[in-house]
């Protein structure tokens, strides 16, 4: 078998061969060839040569490292569980590959265009990203990144309306204006046809109580005013 030759400065993945190095004794006496490297972050790194020809290891385990270390980060896990919503990789999958939702193929090539348009666009641990136009697409030009509440209220079956010339989420305007623990009455004014600007400006009456003594008994008959 003809012995495979070492040629200094040849490269696989980040590894440069420097020189051959001293063999591995294997545990039945073979002797494993193996290479001294120079990796391209400046590491030395030695490998089996056999391991090298094959591309089994193509770096002195700085990709590995630094792949580990991005992984285990919050943005990075919005770029992966982003793609797996729009690639039928997720439960919920249908709701975007049905409507044609994707990914930009500039954020789908390299995730660090993503990174580095998350952290220059106000990212912060505990938001959300979210598409302003729920039908279109993930982009630069129609992300943001919001809080829970404020993705949750631009859902496409968001309840939506116009107060004033500007659209709200129903919960967030109600919210807005401080009036949560009026939410149904609101809403039942809305669903009665009443245009928005009445059915938030108008008075609500609060419900008011008038005991009638029953002369002759022991009763009090409760009487509650009418809710608008």
């Amino acid at each position: 078998m003809k012995k495979i030759q070492i040629i200094k400065g040849t490269k696989v993945g980040k590894l440069t061969v420097i020189e051959e190095a001293e063999p591995l004794i294997l545990p039945s006496g073979i002797k494993a060839r193996k290479v001294k490297c120079q990796c391209d972050c400046g590491n030395i790194k030695y490998v089996l040569l056999l391991h090298f020809i094959r591309n089994r290891t193509n770096s002195c385990g700085c990709i590995r490292k630094k792949k580990g270390g991005l992984s285990s980060t919050k943005v990075y896990r919005i770029y992966r569980a982003m793609n797996e919503r729009c690639d039928g990789k997720t439960k919920d999958s249908l709701r975007y590959l049905g409507r044609g939702i994707s990914v930009c193929d500039e954020w789908k090539k390299d995730y660090k265009l993503f990174i580095y348009w998350a952290l220059k666009n106000g990212y912060q641990e505990g938001l959300q990203i979210d598409r302003i136009d729920n039908n279109k697409g993930y982009s630069p030009e129609n992300c943001r990144w919001v809080t829970p509440l404020q993705n949750a209220n631009n859902k496409e079956n968001t309840f939506k309306v116009i107060y004033y010339g500007k659209e709200y989420a129903f919960t967030e305007l109600v919210r807005e204006k401080n009036m949560m623990n009026h939410l149904s009455t609101i809403r039942t004014r809305i669903k009665r046809g009443w245009n928005i600007e009445d059915a938030f400006n108008t008075p609500i009456k609060k419900g008011k109580y008038q005991f009638k003594y029953t002369p002759g008994t022991n009763l009090l008959k409760l009487k509650k005013s009418t809710i608008y």
